[in-house]
Order: C-alpha cells, then structure tokens, then sequence
C-alpha cells in the first residue's frame, strides 16, 4: 500500500491546506485563522480540530476527486504530527465527516469516501488498536452504502488482525458481527454463517445473562445450519451454550429439536417431527421440500457409515423413494461431497469408499481407533509378507552364486 509523501513542513502543509479550503464552497473556516511562521503543533492541532468539527462538504461536486483525496492525505500527514490521545479523538472526528452524507445521499461519491477511509485506516502502524475503530467504520459505511462488495475480499484476514490488534472480547463481537452482517447484504449465507458461528463462540464462557443476549443470533444459526444445503456438519452447534439455552427455552425448544435432528438423525425422524408439526418449518422460513431433500442425503451418508456395500434395496427403504430413484440420490450425494462411492448396476449395490461422519463423539473415536488397528495389523502382515519374500529372493541370489562358483 503506498503512502502519501510530502516534503515540505508540516507548517507549510496546514497554510497551503488551510488557504485552500477557505475557497471551496461549503467550507466554513474561522476567517482570523492564521497559521503564523514559527507557531508550530498547537495552531495545527486548532486548525484540525475546527476543520474535523464542522459540518463541511469536503464531497461537493464542485471538487475532483483527486483534490479531495489529496486534501484528506494532507489531514492524515498533519495528524502524524500530533500526540495519540489528539490524534485519536480527531480521528473519530473525521471518520465522522468522511461518512456524513451529503445532501441526504448516502451513495454521495461512497467509493471516494471509502477510499480515502482506506488512506486513514494506512496512516496507522499494522499493529495499531487504532486500526480496529477505522475498520469498524470502513465495515459499517460499506453497509450502509451498499458497497459490501468492495470490504467482502478482505474478511479472511479477520482472525489475523484480531490478534495482532489484541483487542477484547466485546471488540470481537462486534466485529464479528458486522462481518456476518455483510457478508449477509452480500448474499453469501454460507460464508455469513461461519462468522456466525464465530460470534457465539465468544460466549461459550459467558454467563446466562450474557448468552440470552445473543439468543436471537442462535436462533439464526440454527435455522441456517438447517436450512443451507451445504451446511452438512453441525454437531459442534449442539455443544455451544449459547445453543444449548435454546433447548428448554419456550419459543424455540422446537428449533433445537429440529436442528438435532438434523445433525444426528434419519428422515423417519424428520417425518415424525413434521408431521407433529405441519407449520412449523414454514413459521421459520425454510422449505419443507430443501428439508426433505437435505434430510435424506444426510440419512444417506449416515447409512453409508455403517455398511461399505449398500444393496438399492436398503437405500430405497431408508430414503421413502423407489429402487429406480436411487442412482439419481447417490449422484446428488456424491455431488454434495457426502460419498465417495461406486455403482454396480448389475449388483444393483453401491460400493461406499467413503462416507461424512455427521457427528463425531466418543463412539466414533472408538470406531476409528479399530478401523486403525486393523489396518495396522494389515500393514505389520503385508510387511511381514514383503520382507519374507526378500529373504527367499536373497536366499536363492546367494545358492545361485555359490553354484556358479563351485561350477
């Protein structure tokens, strides 16, 4: 990222800075302000403070583009000359100036404004808390001037800068949560839904009180985990407290119900709750029909676990659909990254190579510590195997050379 350079004094940059804003419309500046030869850093912090404070247009359409950002660049080199504390509470100043819009337009020259929030954001060291508050700013106008996808490339790098910026647990939260919140505006839910996740998790150690702050956010959760055809993995949900408060809760100890079901059971199960509820699904927004679908690709894979042939015989009887039907679910499985598996048409078997464990607790710690031991046990006999017949192949070599020798 460049950085702007200017090498004349920062008193020559505020007097240049300040005479020409004084001829722009809309600025407002104290007409006895003079920036004397000599005075130094407090002339250039009251000059700051007043240009920071006011309501000026330094947007109008009057002005390049160029010359606003170059006017802001001079701003963001004189903050370089002030102490933290001054610098930190004209930033909050200028973000403020920045994202005001104008004429009542929030899209009123937005890329500009983000821009130049971007210049801001890189006057600090990498390192810096004051990073955070631009950010959060940067995130927050992207929003609000539906610019997501300008911010979206650059969510990734979240994780790394909360630790680099040390900040707390509420300064997590709520980034989290704006990142979730664009990432929503942006339409990718799926993405939107593992910030999520990462916001409850700040309240994994929470008391009661705290966690029922966030229900609202575990409800979402919940109803996504269920709803997105491509979340197929959710047993860590059922072990977040902030879920868990869901279970004995009123309004939504069905949605914990139906989300266990989803994690962990079969589509009989499934029938039996939709049945005991017919409107349910459709109170939360989700289609019964994407339900249907997902719930018995899920039993599919559920059943591939337990055997490594499948006959179509079995798979139509756990899915409710015909023997003719079931190539079409294993393709849709496959697809879906459920299965690994091959279809012999003639067998009429599917051959399970390998299959998504849905949940994974003790049980299938057990399970994968045998299937290890075996193959271990079958290694250590195909080694044995192998090094026997090197030893015949070296016994015969050596007869072979001592009859030549003898001969």
């Amino acid at each position: 990222m460049s950085k702007f350079v200017d090498l004349s004094t920062p008193q020559e940059q505020a007097t240049s800075l300040l005479q020409s804003l004084k001829k722009v419309k809309g600025i407002h500046l104290d007409e006895q302000l003079q920036l004397e030869q000599g005075s130094g850093i407090p002339q250039i912090k009251e000059f700051l403070t007043q240009l920071v404070s006011g309501n000026h247009n330094l947007f109008t359409s009057e002005l390049q583009e160029k010359d606003v950002e170059n006017y802001f660049n001079l701003i963001c080199s004189l903050l370089g000359k002030l102490d933290t504390v001054t610098v930190d509470e004209l930033v909050k100043k200028l973000m403020k100036l920045i994202t005001t819009p104008s004429n009542d337009n929030t899209n009123d020259r937005s890329l500009l404004r983000l821009k130049i929030l971007n210049n801001l954001y890189h006057m600090f060291d990498s390192d810096s808390i004051s990073r955070y508050e631009v950010l959060i700013c940067i995130l927050q106008y992207a929003l609000d001037s539906h610019n997501t996808e300008v911010v979206v490339p650059h969510l990734g790098a979240l994780d790394s800068w909360i630790e680099k910026w040390r900040i707390d647990l509420n300064q997590t939260r709520k980034l989290y949560h704006l990142a979730y919140t664009i990432l929503l505006e942006a339409k990718k839910s799926v993405q939107a839904y593992g910030f999520l996740i990462k916001y409850l998790h700040t309240f994994d150690q929470a008391d009661e009180e705290t966690r029922a702050s966030a229900k609202q956010d575990a409800v979402k959760a919940a109803s996504q985990a269920i709803k997105q055809p491509e979340i197929t993995q959710c047993d860590d949900l059922l072990e977040m407290p902030v879920i868990q408060q869901l279970e004995h809760d009123p309004l939504h100890f069905k949605l914990y119900q139906l989300l266990r079901l989803f994690v962990c059971e079969k589509l009989e199960d499934f029938t039996s709750f939709h049945q005991k509820n017919p409107d349910y699904l459709e109170s939360l927004g989700i289609s019964h029909e994407e339900c249907l679908k997902k719930i018995r690709l899920l039993s599919l894979a559920s059943l591939a676990v337990e055997h490594q042939q499948l006959p179509y015989s079995l798979i139509a009887q756990t899915l409710n659909i015909d023997e003719e039907d079931v190539e079409q679910w294993i393709i849709l499985a496959i697809s879906a990254n459920l299965l690994d598996a091959k279809i012999n048409q003639l067998k009429r078997i599917v051959l399970i190579n390998r299959s998504t464990q849905r949940v994974f607790t003790e049980v299938q710690w057990k399970q994968l510590n045998e299937r290890i031991g075996t193959w271990k046990e079958n290694v250590r006999s195909l080694l044995h195997i192998v090094r026997a017949n090197q030893a015949s192949i070296s016994q015969a070599k050596l007869q072979g050379a001592h009859s030549n020798i003898l001969a």
